[in-house]
């Protein structure tokens, strides 16, 4: 079963066209197989693809952060805003008995074109002060801005550091001035 090591997204179907047994094995087989080895089926995290100077730049970012004192980094304020889905888009998986695939027990509830959904803007500092806020559906940059202006003025001082990230929002030449 090492294929499935170097394979990981491969089916128990796709690995036993691959390898040869004396005795031809179901799928179900090999899945026993796979689960007695700790090997279980279950849908992917999902993660941003990175890209190796966007790796390059978090490590920097890291090694720097760690080398600062406790007081420079009381002054950084990290903010990112975040999207909250009524009904997620994500796959799941549901053990049920044959016959039961529609009861409302066993279904996931979908909507067209993504359903309701809350944009929030936060902010967080060393100590723990944070700050949420419910922000516009569509975020551009006098909207952000006006975010900054009204909710960071109680954390942030002539000393502090505003980080974000590449967002076009806080890209734009009026958010940076």
């Amino acid at each position: 079963m090492s294929s499935f090591d170097e394979e990981p997204f491969s089916s128990p179907k796709q690995l036993l066209s691959g390898v040869h047994f004396e005795n031809n094995i179901s799928p179900r087989s090999a899945r026993r197989m796979l689960s007695s080895r700790g090997l279980f089926g279950r849908i992917a995290a999902r993660k941003p693809l990175l890209g190796k100077s966007q790796i390059c730049k978090w490590i920097s970012f890291c090694k720097a952060y760690r080398q600062m004192s406790s007081y420079e980094r009381s002054k950084i304020l990290f903010t990112d805003e975040m999207r909250i889905e009524m009904y997620g888009t994500r796959q799941a998986y549901v053990r049920r008995k044959i016959g039961t695939r529609c009861h409302n027990k066993f279904v996931c509830k979908t909507v067209k074109f993504g359903g309701r959904s809350l944009l929030v803007w936060k902010v967080i500092k060393e100590d723990s002060t944070r700050i949420l806020l419910r922000c516009p559906p569509i975020l551009n940059s006098s909207g952000y801005q006006c975010i900054l202006d009204e909710r960071l003025k109680d954390m942030y001082d002539r000393d502090s550091v505003l980080m974000h990230d590449g967002a076009p929002c806080h890209r734009s030449m009026s958010t940076q001035t």
